[in-house]
């Protein structure tokens, strides 16, 4: 009974296959697609690169938003510090 309060199992290993993404060739693989008539892969292909500059412009509009609530506190700061010392 000791040998099993002692043994510890193996940790499990973790297995990933590496992948690679080639926007060029992704790229010219949709055109190829909708050269050859396949317009309902190439209309996924455009919403996905849509969402994909939505989702930049609202990290954009955050980091600017941010950028102003900083710039606030600042001059708030500022005119405290003013008053006090006056």
């Amino acid at each position: 009974m000791s040998a099993k309060f002692f043994n510890t199992p193996e940790p499990k290993k973790f297995k990933i296959e590496t992948r690679f993404y080639d926007k060029k060739k992704e790229e010219a693989n949709m055109k190829a697609k909708r050269d050859a008539g396949d317009m309902e892969a190439y209309n996924e292909y455009r919403r996905e690169k849509m969402r994909e500059e939505w989702k930049s412009d609202k990290y954009d509009s955050k980091k600017q938003k941010a950028w102003i609530k900083l710039l606030i506190l600042v001059v708030l700061a500022g005119v405290l510090l003013g008053l006090i010392l006056i």
